[in-house]
């Protein structure tokens, strides 16, 4: 079976092995940001309980890190291994999936774009996007498995289609909306499902949904990553769709909203247009749609949430160019895995900064702890959030100082205090003081470190 595969498939390979070498050189980079507060954790019990989160309940995406922890130590470099080699596993997964919608050369460019796709960054070169990765990794087998079902109709198959969706939404709370797709699908290519179907693949996703919010409730954690405004959830569903089916950044980015509210009317007004008669393209839009409705609902545009929304995006983009022209379908490919090339690459830059600075700089923070006395703090003064800023932001001290410090040197985060001397976008949103209250805090035992001293 796998030889069949690796005959049937060897461009796919040939992708796969390229896309490895162009990743490889980010297994070199130091842990980031938030990385360091999933790490912290040192047992699996820690995990299970909701209340030590503040917004996501991942424990198998937290229960593998500490499991690699365990056997390999707080050796970076594997764990970016794993974020690489999860990548790859879902380009394949992406291949497989296609091969259940269309012929021809679809498949293999569906995966080959998706593989080079620009938003890949924050699940490839960062460890904390694994979450969404390993997410998409389980929902992509379940929707595998759920279309096998359809034909045999065995229970086990049944069986593993639910046990999939709950690793889905166990990796990351997105994971719900592979059970959404289930529904879809039966909707528009199974007029004749049975009540029955429905119940047996919706129910089990939308029980472990309602106790994990129950459970988010009794422990006072919040229900979603961020707070939401008519205007936040408009900006971001037409941002994030415009990127997704116009994939890209450099030029994007120097547009402004009113042009880009233009070009999302136009693209919506095209697809709708293509989905005439289309009951695969109506399903496709109706997945994207729906996975673009809960991120709008629940979060702002983050690379990251960009990474599982690409699929049916991909998918959809491909099918509407290829009843148009094989040339243009081609061209657009080559296009938009050229820019995700340069994309990566210049965003491969930054990370590998960003990684270079944390390392140092815990390095630094360590020797101003000596000598520290107890009952005084550590002020860190103008510490930047990103190394370039929003809206692809390679981070560097948003979250885990902290946890890095005890991590790593044993030291007491609870003595670290961020404060900021103006606002910056750059910088963390820390609370401001002026120079003569720094002054005073030096004056009584404090220590003030400035980032520029720490790293110049």
């Amino acid at each position: 079976m796998f030889l069949r595969f690796f005959k049937s498939s060897r461009p796919l390979i040939i992708i796969i092995f390229l896309s490895f070498l162009f990743f490889l050189d980010t297994s070199k980079f130091f842990f980031i940001s938030d990385d360091f507060y999933y790490l912290s954790f040192t047992n699996y019990s820690s995990i299970i309980l909701p209340s030590h989160l503040p917004q996501h309940y991942i424990p198998l995406f937290l229960s593998l890190l500490l499991t690699v922890k365990k056997i390999f130590g707080l050796n970076p470099s594997i764990f970016h291994l794993l974020t690489i080699s999860v990548h790859l596993l879902n380009s394949i997964l992406v291949f497989m999936l296609a091969k259940n919608f269309f012929k021809g050369n679809l498949p293999l460019l569906s995966a080959a774009v998706f593989t080079f796709f620009f938003p890949s960054y924050e699940t490839v070169y960062w460890i904390t996007g694994l979450s969404l990765s390993l997410m998409l990794m389980f929902s992509l087998l379940s929707m595998l498995v759920f279309i096998y079902w359809l034909k045999t109709k065995k229970i086990y198959h049944l069986f593993l289609v639910n046990l999939l969706t709950f690793a889905s939404i166990l990796s990351h709370e997105y994971g719900l909306m592979t059970a959404v797709v289930f529904f879809l699908y039966l909707k528009i290519f199974k007029k004749n499902a049975k009540l029955n179907d429905y119940f047996s693949l919706l129910l089990a996703p939308l029980l472990i949904t309602c106790f994990l919010t129950f459970g988010k409730l009794i422990a006072r954690t919040a229900l979603t990553a961020q707070n939401i405004n008519p205007y936040s959830f408009t900006a971001t569903f037409i941002k994030t769709f415009t990127y997704l089916i116009l994939p890209f950044p450099f030029l994007l980015d120097k547009v402004d909203k009113i042009l880009i509210i233009t070009i999302f009317i136009l693209l919506f007004f095209i697809i709708y247009k293509k989905i005439s008669g289309q009951k695969l393209r109506l399903f496709l839009l109706l997945w994207l749609l729906a996975d673009l409705l809960m991120i709008s609902l629940t979060s702002l545009p983050q690379a990251r949430y960009y990474y599982f929304l690409a699929v049916p995006a991909i998918f959809l983009l491909l099918s509407i160019l290829s009843s148009i022209s094989d040339k243009l379908l081609i061209f657009y490919c080559l296009l938009v895995i050229f820019q995700g090339l340069v994309f990566l690459s210049e965003q491969k830059v930054y990370w590998s900064k960003t990684s270079l600075i944390t390392k140092n700089v815990l390095n630094s923070l360590s020797q101003y702890y000596k000598n520290l006395p107890d009952d005084k703090n550590l002020y860190l003064v103008n510490f930047p959030d990103s190394l370039n800023g929003p809206p692809w932001n390679a981070y560097l001290f948003r979250n885990g100082l902290g946890s890095a410090l005890e991590l790593f040197n044993g030291l007491d985060p609870q003595k670290l205090v961020f404060v900021t001397t103006s606002h910056n976008p750059l910088l963390r949103y820390d609370p401001i003081l002026t120079e003569g209250q720094l002054i005073k805090l030096e004056g009584n035992g404090n220590r003030i470190v400035y980032f520029n001293q720490v790293f110049p």
